[in-house]
């Protein structure tokens, strides 16, 4: 700000909010099945949430990433026709990435951000990266049946929302065992105050 009279700026002390923290960082080994983040480290402190996918990889060809919330810490899972993927379509997840492969360069890179999940409305959601597949193709997020592009999913349930599960699913891969190979998902966290 500039005061009267002054000839330099007067510069103020920011006030408290805006500041990205990193919650948690996990990494994945082959034994995982699924990633959980819990109420532990998505809570009301936070208005929007960003998770950053790095070197991803399934342990089979094809499966397609996706991921679930939770609204009671993540002890269980909500399913159900609530998650838009596209348009107007009914899904019980949301995805992350198609087709994923199961090779050392197949891996997926890229984020996924949360708005306001606490609050007791439609939960809003975007998806963004690029997942180098099974055969070869590179694809943007979630592969051309979704978008092509920005995925974005709306969770149609007016509850809060206090954890998420990223898992493989083999729905792609001709009923071959899903689960992850490798890759590390961090979680930020954009402070409210």
């Amino acid at each position: 700000t500039m005061n009267d009279g002054a000839t330099a700026p007067n510069w103020e002390t920011a006030g408290g909010g805006g500041a990205w923290d990193l919650i948690a960082s996990q990494d994945i080994s082959d034994t995982d099945a699924s990633v959980v983040f819990t109420s532990s480290h998505i809570t009301t402190s936070y208005d929007v949430f960003l998770f950053i996918f790095l070197n991803v990889v399934c342990n089979t060809d094809d499966n397609h990433i996706k991921y679930q919330f939770s609204s009671d810490g993540g002890s269980s899972f909500l399913t159900g026709s609530d998650y838009h993927n596209r348009g107007n379509s009914a899904d019980d997840f949301g995805y992350i990435a198609q087709g994923t492969g199961a090779s050392a360069n197949e891996q997926y890179y890229g984020e996924l951000w949360l708005y306001d999940p606490t609050a007791t409305t439609y939960t809003h959601a975007r998806v963004d990266g690029v997942n180098r597949n099974y055969n070869g193709y590179v694809y943007h997020a979630t592969g051309s049946s979704y978008g092509d592009g920005q995925a974005t999913v709306v969770h149609e349930s007016a509850t809060a929302i206090n954890g998420i599960k990223f898992y493989p699913s083999s729905d792609g891969a001709g009923g071959a065992a899903a689960g992850f190979d490798r890759g590390t998902i961090r979680l930020y966290g954009l402070k409210n105050s």
